[in-house]
């Protein structure tokens, strides 16, 4: 299983979640302290990280941290509110530094329910603007495309699917599907 890291930016956001586990504060970390974070998990093994805060949009070295993994060959992602995804140059920065995953938080498609949850008003409607950017979508149907690609070299190994997923759940459910036999096929461990 790959080992993927977390590295807290920044402590603060520009949301305020109700349910937050990381309460505000002015805890910023330094260029070179995140590189250091970074190397420690490179040095430790860890395949990739997720940089997250508070909003990591916010932290000055987001950028730099991103092209950091990727000069050391880590997996690079991201969990963010989208607040700043519509901003075209930063969106440009981010995918030119090598960001390779994002993570959107979205709790409820019910605009009262997220305002309710974020403490502000109209999130839901930022949000979706925000992460329907063209830039944002054309990058994502780029990286939605790689990982299918990926998903079609791992049918070539099957010991690596074997070994790390099962998809008896999913197989169970697409065998309810009209035409099973098309959705479902069988392996030595069942379908």
């Amino acid at each position: 299983m790959a080992n993927i890291g977390y590295i807290q930016l920044v402590r603060h956001c520009n949301n305020h979640c109700r349910f937050c586990s990381n309460p505000d504060t002015d805890l910023d970390f330094t260029a070179e302290q995140i590189r250091g974070f970074i190397d420690d998990l490179k040095d430790r093994g860890y395949f990739g990280i997720i940089l997250t805060g508070g909003e990591p949009t916010l932290s000055p070295h987001l950028v730099d941290a991103i092209r950091h993994g990727r000069k050391q060959g880590m997996h690079v992602r991201m969990i963010t509110n989208a607040s700043l995804l519509a901003e075209p140059e930063f969106c440009d920065e981010v995918v030119e530094a090598g960001l390779q995953h994002v993570h959107v938080s979205l709790y409820s498609v019910r605009p009262e329910v997220e305002d309710e949850l974020r403490g502000m008003p109209r999130v839901l409607k930022r949000t979706f603007k925000n992460i329907l950017e063209p830039r944002l979508i054309a990058w994502l149907l780029i990286m939605a495309c790689f990982w299918l690609m990926m998903y079609q070299l791992w049918d070539l190994h099957p010991n690596f699917i074997t070994d790390w997923v099962d998809s008896s759940d999913v197989a169970g459910l697409l065998g309810h599907l009209p035409n099973p036999d098309y959705w479902v096929s069988s392996t030595p461990r069942g379908p």
